[in-house]
């Protein structure tokens, strides 16, 4: 348990239950991980990386069950507009600070997740 108070007034804001991670969590840690890693790598400031993996996380679950209630289109077309966006959102991050990522097309630049099987 976690006390949270005002870091001006010392009021008590509320109390956090600490509990294990959930998936959610350990994929928006890992997504961080990445995400700052390459941004690093890029020179683009990684300060960003965990609120922006947390957020990308919330999107997709928010897409995806969105799209489990409707399914007003395909699962491919659903897939195809997700990533399209998503990788719009890195690109104009990146862009932001002159980076193009095509630039991840250099093997040195990218740390992949799992090591190849050989």
């Amino acid at each position: 348990m976690r006390v949270e108070r005002d870091r001006h007034q010392g009021e008590v804001l509320g109390v956090r239950h600490l509990a294990p991670p959930d998936g959610k969590q350990l994929i928006a840690a890992t997504f961080a991980r990445l995400l700052g890693d390459t941004f690093g790598r890029l020179g683009v400031d990684a300060a960003g990386a965990e609120p922006w993996a947390h957020s990308l996380v919330g999107i997709g679950e928010s897409a995806g069950q969105w799209w489990l209630d409707r399914r007003t289109m395909s699962r491919a077309a659903f897939t195809r507009y997700l990533s399209v966006f998503v990788w719009h959102a890195l690109e104009g991050t990146t862009a932001e600070y002159g980076v193009d990522l095509s630039a991840l097309d250099r093997p040195e630049i990218v740390t992949p997740l799992r090591k190849s099987p050989r």
